[in-house]
């Protein structure tokens, strides 16, 4: 990374940090399965929209989780805050076909004894809120049931210019972190790429901000 990128990086940190710092945080749902969990609960895949992802960089410090993202430097830049925060990451190309990539994530996982995989629903580039196949597929491959955090942020800048509707939390705020019950993927779910499975969890986690207005 150049040092303009350290700059924003060390920015972006700080930031973070004085937006939990002087908020209230909460949680609701099933946050004890990570937050106060043991091993033998077993591990999951966290998965959340991709423009959510800058307000839950610190929710995890220090928890065991291991991150995916890219070869490039939007993963540079992601890396350098998982390592700030504790996390580690695995990097892989934008998109791959190659079955090799595969097999990397799941023994970089075995040689770490195990440890939850954080993947964003809909990135790396979208389309926006459209679950993705791959988070499904790595659950069903690694026998990790699926569990989905949308937080709900009252007092937030949105970058709508961006494909994701980035969310930047503003300091002083309300900030709660809802943990959906865990579902399970099996093979079953497989069949038309994941499909009825994507609908499922794209239906779930819209409607938990319906059901907040209602």
């Amino acid at each position: 990374m150049n040092i303009f990128s350290k700059l924003l990086n060390l920015i972006n940190i700080r930031y973070i940090n004085f937006v939990y710092k002087t908020s209230k945080i909460s949680y609701s749902g099933s946050f004890d399965l990570l937050l106060n969990r043991n091993s033998k609960e077993g591990n999951y895949i966290v998965s959340f929209w991709h423009g959510d992802s800058y307000c839950l960089y610190p929710l995890l410090k220090g928890k065991k989780q291991y991150i995916l993202t890219t070869k490039d430097p939007r993963g540079d830049y992601i890396t350098s805050l998982c390592n700030y925060y504790g996390y580690t990451t695995i990097r892989i190309p934008d998109n791959f076909e190659d079955g090799k990539y595969i097999h990397r994530i799941k023994q970089r996982l075995q040689e770490g004894d195990g440890g939850n995989l954080v993947i964003t629903l809909d990135g790396p580039l979208g389309p926006y809120h459209e679950p993705k196949e791959f988070p499904l597929f790595m659950g069903m491959l690694l026998n990790y049931k699926l569990l989905l955090i949308t937080p709900d942020i009252k007092y937030k800048i949105k970058l709508t210019k961006r494909w994701d509707d980035y969310t930047i939390p503003l300091p002083f705020n309300k900030l709660n972190f809802h943990f959906h019950e865990p579902c399970t993927i099996s093979k079953s779910d497989l069949k038309n790429h994941f499909r009825l499975k994507r609908i499922e969890v794209r239906n779930k986690m819209e409607q938990f901000h319906t059901d907040k207005n209602i």
